[in-house]
């Protein structure tokens, strides 16, 4: 964290992990080549924590729009039944005259 600028805590939020995880591996030159000079099953474990990293956001981005949609929803029901007139029976004309 130190590295980034932050100041170092013994807790993180998924968030926080997250984003140092891939500014790590983004910015640093130094992990580039260490990826090059990997065996091909340790780049599998690496594009693994890639992919469930991946997931994990994708699912909280679910959540989230779960939530938003959820959100709207309840507004747009308040809104109809707020504007909604109700109707009135309105007399039929009788033809047996």
């Amino acid at each position: 964290m130190t590295s980034e600028g932050l100041t170092a805590t013994s807790t993180a939020s998924w968030l926080q992990a997250l984003m140092l995880d891939t500014t790590r591996r983004l910015s640093s030159t130094n992990y580039h080549g260490q990826l090059a000079s990997m065996p091909p099953a340790s780049i599998q474990r690496e594009i693994a924590t890639e992919l469930a990293q991946t997931n994990y956001l994708l699912v909280q981005l679910y959540k989230l729009n779960l939530m938003h949609a959820t959100t709207s929803a309840a507004q747009l029901a308040e809104a109809v039944e707020h504007n909604y007139q109700p109707t009135f029976a309105m007399p039929s004309p009788n033809l047996s005259n």
